[in-house]
C-alpha cells in the first residue's frame, strides 16, 4: 500500500471518528469514575454498610457493593482498569459505526450486571463481604472482543465475520486457566481443551477470509491507524489477564474474588455475543476497507 493511500485511510478513520462521536457519549462515560471518586469521600462506616454480605444478602447491597471501596489502591487499579476498557469499546463502536450497540452494552453492564454478578456470588456461600467495580470491569472487558470484531469486520478485514468473535473468547479464557489454576493434569488438560477449541476458530476465520493467519497478521501490522487500533486492542486482551487473575489472591485481610473476574468476563462476553447476532451493527458511518 502506497503512503498516500495509507494516509488517506488514517485521515479517513479519523474523520469518521470525529463525525461520530459526541461529548455526551464522554460526560456517560466519565460519570461512573465520577461516582466511584464520590463514594469513596464517604465516611468508611457507611461505605461498608452499602458492601454485600455473603451471609446476610439483600437487593439494594447487591448492587451498591460494586460501586464500594475501601482503600485508594484499589479504587485507582479500577478506574484504571475501567478507563482502558470502556474507552477501548468505545472506540472500536463508534469507528464500527455500533453506537447503539455499545450504550446498550454500557446501561446493561453497569445497571443490570451488579445485581446478576451479587447473585452468583452466592453460589460460593462463606461469611465475607464483596466490594468493588473489578466485576463491572471484567464485564466490559468480555464486551472488548465483540467490539474488535465488529471494527475489524467495518475497517480491516471485511472476511472476518461476527460469529469469528470466540477466537479471542477462548485464547483468553485457556491464558486465564493457565493464570488462575495451579499447575497440575487437570489444568493442563482443561487449558489443552480450550486451546483447541481456540486453534478450531482458527481455521475457521483461515476459510472465511481466504488466506492465512500469517496473512491477517501482516494486515494487523500494517502500517496505518486503523490497523495500529486493531493492534493495541488485541495487546490489551492479552495484558490484562494478568492484571485480572494475579497469582497472589490473598493480601493480607483481603481476598481477590477471582470467581467473579470469570463470571463477570463470561457472561458478558456470551450475552453481547448473542445480542451482536441478533441485532445487526449499524451500518451508518462505516468505512470499507480497501
Amino acid at each position: 500500500m502506497t503512503a498516500e493511500r495509507s494516509l488517506s485511510h488514517t485521515l479517513s478513520l479519523r474523520s469518521q471518528f470525529r463525525r461520530a462521536w459526541h461529548p455526551i457519549d464522554m460526560l456517560v462515560i466519565l460519570a461512573v469514575p465520577a461516582v466511584l471518586t464520590y463514594v469513596f469521600t464517604l465516611p468508611e462506616a457507611v461505605r461498608r454498610s452499602y458492601t454485600f454480605a455473603y451471609l446476610d444478602p439483600t437487593v439494594p447491597t447487591a448492587f451498591t457493593a460494586h460501586f464500594i471501596h475501601l482503600t485508594f489502591e484499589h479504587l485507582a487499579i479500577n478506574l484504571l482498569s475501567y478507563g482502558l476498557l470502556c474507552l477501548s469499546c468505545y472506540v472500536l463502536c463508534i469507528l464500527a459505526g455500533a453506537r447503539r450497540f455499545f450504550y446498550t452494552a454500557f446501561v446493561t453492564l453497569v445497571f443490570v450486571f451488579p445485581f446478576a454478578l451479587s447473585g452468583l456470588n452466592l453460589a460460593v456461600p462463606r461469611d465475607a463481604i464483596g466490594y468493588g467495580f473489578s466485576g463491572i470491569n471484567m464485564a466490559f472487558f468480555g464486551l472488548l472482543p465483540i467490539a474488535l470484531t465488529n471494527y475489524l469486520i467495518t475497517n480491516v478485514t471485511p472476511g472476518f465475520r461476527a460469529r469469528d468473535a470466540p477466537v479471542f473468547f477462548f485464547f483468553i479464557t485457556a491464558m486465564s486457566v493457565t493464570l488462575v489454576l495451579p499447575m497440575n493434569i487437570w489444568s493442563i488438560v482443561i487449558a489443552g481443551g480450550i486451546f483447541l477449541v481456540f486453534v478450531s476458530f482458527i481455521f475457521s476465520i483461515r476459510r472465511s477470509t481466504g488466506g492465512s493467519v500469517m496473512a491477517l497478521l501482516r494486515v494487523l501490522l500494517a502500517p496505518e491507524l486503523r490497523a495500529h487500533i486493531a493492534l493495541v486492542t488485541l495487546l490489551l486482551l492479552v495484558g490484562y489477564p494478568f492484571v485480572a487473575f494475579p497469582r497472589a489472591v490473598v493480601t493480607g485481610p483481603v481476598v481477590i474474588n477471582v470467581y467473579i473476574h470469570v463470571v463477570g468476563f463470561c457472561l458478558a462476553f456470551v450475552t453481547s455475543y448473542l445480542f451482536n447476532s441478533i441485532v445487526p451493527v449499524d451500518t451508518e458511518n462505516k468505512t470499507k476497507s480497501e
